[in-house]
């Protein structure tokens, strides 16, 4: 006969022997000897071969390997701590890799524990592996959501990688676990005053650029040029503001002076043939740039006025 059929035959005396307890309700009693003939019937054996006694003996043996696994289960436990503390030694003595080989062991042993794998994260972030410290933390979180610590590894590893508003976010999650938690506190401080300069400093360089899109020494804004930075000449005789503008450089003789200047005239020379002019040296030309105000005050524009209101918020 088989190991399998002995097994079998050990686990029908036991169920043959339970539904023979006269203290065992009615219903439940047959229930157990269907059961027992099903597993006769599994096997193609008969319960009447099923030694007296087997099933005693298989429990008795059950018994025994669970009272050797709790034993061993312990000293397992025993040694995880061991290796924690271990590594909690070489955090102390700023041993990082020595301490994630020490709790890595221990997770090898438990590795559904919080404790050790927060503790990891801890190590990790001081070697500035920030990355693994949040796969740690987060797998802590998930195993025990309510392990305050793991969020404080979680906030922290984020914080070094600039992610403030995650880390803001870990910060209040383990906040709400733990109101009084000093350590929280500070760092949740620490990460919303860093998010709200960050932002002040973005706001600040996006006026700056908007501001220095402007064409320097108060010459108009050039952004609307056309294609190879030239005007487009017909929008700008159509408008009836450039034109006005123009008849009051004319009738003030502005115009006149600018064309008697050797560089506006070289300059158009240029353009005649075909060449476009360069405007920085336009924009730089001292009687550009009276001609630009002469155009900006007939407008009843103010340059000045209007880069100082760009700055308020």
């Amino acid at each position: 006969m088989s190991n399998n059929n002995k097994f079998a035959l050990s686990i029908i005396d036991f169920l043959q022997v339970s539904a023979a307890n006269e203290h065992l309700a009615k219903n439940k009693q047959e229930c157990l000897e269907v059961a027992a003939q099903c597993l006769a019937d599994a096997f193609d054996l008969d319960k009447k071969d099923a030694p007296s006694g087997a099933g005693a003996k298989l429990k008795t043996a059950f018994e025994e390997f669970q009272a050797r696994e709790a034993a061993l289960t312990e000293a397992k436990k025993k040694e995880a701590e061991e290796l924690k503390v271990k590594g909690n030694e070489a955090v102390a003595n700023h041993e990082y890799e020595t301490a994630i080989d020490y709790y890595t062991q221990a997770l090898n042993i438990i590795p559904t524990s919080p404790v050790f794998l927060s503790n990891r994260a801890s190590a990790y972030s001081h070697l500035g592996q920030h990355e693994k410290a949040i796969e740690d933390a987060e797998k802590a979180a998930q195993i025990e959501p309510t392990h305050v610590r793991a969020y404080s590894r979680l906030g922290y590893a984020k914080y070094s990688l600039g992610r403030l508003e995650e880390a803001i976010e870990a910060y209040k999650k383990g906040l709400s676990l733990d109101p009084n938690n000093a350590v929280l506190q500070k760092s949740l401080s620490l990460a919303e005053k860093k998010l709200e300069a960050k932002e002040e400093s973005s706001s600040s360089a996006a006026s700056t650029t908007t501001q220095d899109r402007a064409a320097p020494s108060g010459l108009p804004n050039l952004g609307g040029l056309g294609s190879g930075g030239m005007p487009d000449l017909a929008s700008l005789m159509n408008n009836p503001a450039v034109m006005n503008m123009a008849q009051n450089m004319m009738q003030s003789g502005a115009l006149n002076g600018l064309l008697n200047n050797p560089n506006i005239a070289n300059m158009a020379r240029n353009f005649q043939n075909g060449q476009m002019p360069n405007l920085q040296d336009l924009m730089n030309n001292p009687q550009l740039q009276q001609m630009a105000r002469s155009f900006m005050g007939g407008m009843g524009g103010n340059s000045e006025n209007s880069n100082n209101n760009s700055g308020n918020h």
